[in-house]
């Protein structure tokens, strides 16, 4: 077994002739390749990327992640009954979704980036979205029982303040009484 050693301005030679030999080649498939690309750039149909943002102050965003797994598995399998089905939205403005990704690392929210290949469909699918969301019975039921403990909360301090309010005033009537001053409060609320 011999050992070839080759030298570099050799080699920088060998590169050189074989690029002379082979020139047109590879100004056709570069040219070739340019071609193509600025053919399909100019000649595909356009894409919308758009970006919905889901939260919620009463619920944990790993809900909403939850519930949004299975849009993305069905767009993936281009399963547009199914997924008409489960989010209520038409066949038709979801075939129009060609990409569909989640991101679950903000910090309170979910985020959902999706391409659309026809920008009429985007708002149909954004409303089915959010009824979608609300028509859920779990998240409407947590909704009222936080709203009617919140509102339980709200006529517990109205009542404190009712109180403090009355014995104010009665300890202004008492020292008016005593010292003959006129005091008037006005409390807004």
């Amino acid at each position: 077994m011999s050992q070839k050693e080759i030298d570099i301005v050799d080699f920088y030679i060998r590169i050189a002739s074989f690029v002379k030999r082979r020139f047109l080649l590879i100004v056709v498939i570069s040219l070739l390749g340019v071609g193509l690309g600025g053919l399909r750039f100019y000649t595909s149909p356009p894409k919308y990327k758009v970006i919905m943002i889901a939260s919620s102050q009463v619920i944990d965003k790993q809900y909403v992640y939850q519930l949004a797994s299975p849009i993305k598995m069905y767009i993936e399998q281009r399963e547009y009954e199914n997924l008409s089905n489960y989010i209520g939205c038409d066949v038709e403005t979801l075939s129009a979704i060609t990409k569909f990704e989640l991101d679950s690392t903000l910090l309170h929210s979910v985020k959902f980036s999706m391409n659309f290949s026809d920008s009429e469909k985007i708002s149909d699918f954004r409303n089915s979205i959010i009824q979608f969301y609300k028509n859920q019975k779990f998240i409407n039921s947590y909704y009222e029982r936080e709203k009617t403990a919140l509102n339980d909360f709200v006529k517990v301090i109205d009542d404190e303040i009712a109180k403090i309010n009355a014995f104010q005033d009665k300890i202004l009537n008492d020292d008016q009484l005593k010292s003959g001053i006129n005091v008037y409060t006005a409390m807004s609320g």
